[in-house]
């Protein structure tokens, strides 16, 4: 069994792509996952939580698909306990609500030497200011607070994911565990090595058939700098600052090398992650305003997750992944489709998994949709569209009755308002060339930008040529709907599962026209 834990706004975001790669099939059948952070406001949390509901919703809309297909296939276990109401995405704080450093460490109570060595390791800020918007970018402060994990071994969902790893050891496959954050922030940076020597304790037996590994991010982002004269509130101060971003880094790899030289490397594999040229987001001291937008080092950590989950081959190794340097100096780095971290055995698989969902995705909003919004053609004609009578009509099998429509819904709430955002934030910087970023970013507001140009359907995958408009690109994307639907065996069952497998179904054969 899989477990994801996920440190820190960095952690969170990187969730936020390995759910989108689980929707378009590609993740494990089933997967644990909470979040360590003690700012449960933060607003990078906030939206992973809003996808997994949206995502939820949308595996229950369409689990009438075809199965072969595995969209939205990945159960998500939320790993509440026996005597817990289920909820949504859990995310647990080592720090209770309200307290401070000192709180936690009993400062006031301390006395002689303990006194004095907290005095020389942490300033009098840092003991009295609270930490419900997180560790202020200071692993130091992290660290003393995840020192104490042990103590709250009692708290969900501890127990929870204690029971279930002590249950996965009793099988041959034993439990891999993942564990992703930052190493250049706060709860990241502090979590990371508690973490797994937590989890070291569980086994009572089978303790080799635990599997732990780390994805580390290093800077791929920077603030954007305030008024160097005007002075810093105090909360300014002691958050956390871009310009300390490698300092720590070098601390952290440093650190894991000594691990390692010393036999103490406790780490199935170390995936490092990240990118020398730093996108500039604004600067925010946690809480709601810490919403930094989707970066494509998260969605290769998000691969390289998926690979450790799937490859049972990795053993004691450190991986290093990062976009393409640029041929020349002044030349900015690109993403491209070969930067991702894929195996070269399952390349070609995984990144047409990921191109066929986001054709499949892009024919329903920019043209489908309108088209099934025409309920006097769908059910009196429905003979005008030859795919619609094979594979629905003839059944029966309405999609304007009312439990379709509102699966529809929830299938195109999860585009509208994940989906194809994350895809625009991936594009915000023009060295992102994966997919062709005129096919939907046109004029200067975010909501203009959701606007899919149909035009580009022809070429949506950047690929090096101009650009490409074909008003006739949608008729052969029509024509590989009917080809599909007419064929025997092809695996449909019925409603909006059996509609969506009919758009990937097709969306294969447009990119590929020998798939069957």
């Amino acid at each position: 069994m899989n477990t994801i834990i996920c440190a820190g706004g960095s952690g969170s975001r990187v969730l936020e792509s390995i759910i989108h790669l689980c929707a378009s099939g590609l993740g494990p059948d089933e997967m644990r996952v909470f979040i360590v952070d003690p700012d449960k406001s933060n607003g990078n949390g906030t939206h992973t939580s809003g996808l997994l509901a949206a995502y939820l919703e949308t595996q229950k809309a369409v689990e009438r698909s075809d199965t072969a297909l595995g969209l939205f296939h990945t159960k998500f276990d939320l790993l509440y306990g026996e005597k817990e109401r289920g909820g949504g995405l859990r995310v647990w704080s080592p720090v209770p609500a309200g307290k401070t450093l000192g709180d936690i460490l009993n400062f006031n109570n301390l006395r002689g030497t303990d006194a004095d060595v907290a005095r020389l390791l942490f300033t009098e800020e840092e003991l009295t200011t609270g930490l419900d918007h997180g560790f202020l970018g200071r692993p130091a402060i992290g660290a003393a607070a995840m020192s104490l994990l042990s103590t709250k071994q009692d708290e969900e969902p501890w127990p929870a994911l204690t029971a279930r790893i002590k249950s996965d050891l009793n099988h041959p496959e034993g439990s891999r565990v993942l564990i992703i954050g930052s190493v250049f922030g706060g709860t990241g940076a502090s979590s990371i090595h508690p973490l797994v020597r937590f989890l070291k304790t569980i086994p009572e037996i089978n303790a080799e058939r635990l599997k732990i590994a780390v994805v580390a991010l290093v800077p791929y982002f920077e603030f954007v700098s305030g008024n160097v004269d005007q002075e810093e509130s105090r909360e300014e101060r002691i958050s956390a600052r871009s310009e300390r971003f490698l300092v720590k880094t070098k601390a952290a790899v440093r650190f894991y090398e000594h691990l390692k030289s010393n036999q103490d490397w406790d780490f199935e594999g170390m995936y490092w992650i990240g990118n020398s040229e730093n996108r500039r987001v604004r600067r925010a001291s946690g809480g709601s305003q810490q919403k930094n937008p989707a970066h494509p080092v998260e969605l290769m950590a998000a691969l390289a997750s998926l690979e450790y989950f799937d490859d049972p081959k990795i053993r004691k190794l450190c991986h290093y992944c990062g976009p393409a340097q640029g041929e020349a100096i002044d030349q900015p780095n690109e993403v491209r489709w070969t930067d991702l971290p894929m195996r070269p055995s399952g390349r070609k698989r995984i990144e047409h998994a990921i191109r066929c969902f986001f054709l499949a995705s892009f024919t329903h909003l920019a043209y489908f949709r309108d088209l099934l919004d025409e309920e006097s053609v769908l059910d009196d004609r429905p003979y005008c569209i030859p795919w619609y009578l094979d594979k629905f009509a003839l059944k029966k099998d309405w999609l304007t009755d009312s439990k379709n429509r509102a699966d529809l819904n929830k299938y195109e709430s999860y585009l509208k308002s994940f989906y194809f955002p994350w895809w625009i934030d991936l594009h915000r910087e023009r060295e992102t060339k994966l997919l062709r970023r005129d096919t939907f970013m046109e004029g200067p507001s975010d909501e203009a930008r959701r606007n899919l140009r149909l035009g580009y359907l022809a070429d949506l995958f950047y690929d090096n040529r101009g650009a490409e408009k074909d008003p006739y690109a949608i008729d052969r994307f029509f024509d590989a709907m009917v080809k599909v639907s007419s064929k025997k065996g092809a695996g449909f069952q019925d409603g909006v599962g059996a509609y969506v497998s009919l758009l990937l179904r097709a969306a294969q054969r447009y990119i590929d026209p020998k798939e069957k």
